[in-house]
């Protein structure tokens, strides 16, 4: 009995080893594979950084002025770096998240290096898209925020605020695509006069 089961062992893996001498040693049978030359995938990245235009340190902080007056204004410079290969539009934003008389009330010019002006409006409106694509070379951004105003309710006011500076690869106003997101945070409070 033994002897039986053992030559019916023996005679199925005979069988197996012409199947499979018969399929040249592969596994074709059970899988696919084939390949299209030429084409291929490249891995990329879209990264920015946020960079003092002084001496080219990260920034994450903007603007820390304290006892604003009327008609006073601080002026503020960054570097837009592209960290990444993909080139992108860059948009900038404002964010508030306790929107205060102050914050409604500044006003933002931003240029760029050559004095262009880039934005200008009230600091809660900022919403700007570049019209430049942000490639290889630093783009550097200077800031002017002003207090125009006078008016009583404005005296001894914190306006604590972002700016979000962010690239994308596609234009749609949700986080769809690659994109890269860094802020710059900002308190000002205004004095008494």
């Amino acid at each position: 009995m033994v002897e039986k089961k053992v030559k019916t062992a023996l005679g199925i893996l005979i069988l197996f080893y012409l199947f499979m001498s018969s399929a040249l040693f592969t596994d074709a049978d059970l899988s696919a594979e084939s390949r299209v030359r030429g084409n291929t995938i490249n891995a990329s990245t879209l990264s920015i950084s946020l960079r003092n235009s002084v001496n080219n340190s990260p920034a994450s902080s903007f603007f820390h002025s304290t006892g604003f007056q009327p008609q006073g204004f601080d002026v503020g410079a960054i570097r837009l770096k592209n960290d990444g290969i993909i080139q992108s539009y860059y948009y900038l934003k404002t964010e508030l998240p306790t929107p205060s008389p102050l914050c409604t009330t500044l006003d933002l010019k931003i240029t760029d290096r050559n004095m262009q002006t880039i934005y200008e409006g009230k600091l809660a409106s900022l919403n700007q898209r570049s019209d430049l694509i942000l490639g290889t070379a630093p783009k550097d951004l200077i800031f002017f925020l002003m207090l125009n105003s006078a008016t009583n309710d404005l005296k001894n006011q914190i306006c604590s605020f972002r700016i979000a500076v962010q690239t994308k690869d596609t234009i749609t106003p949700s986080k769809q695509g690659f994109y890269s997101r860094k802020y710059l945070d900002s308190v000002i409070t205004s004095g008494t006069w």
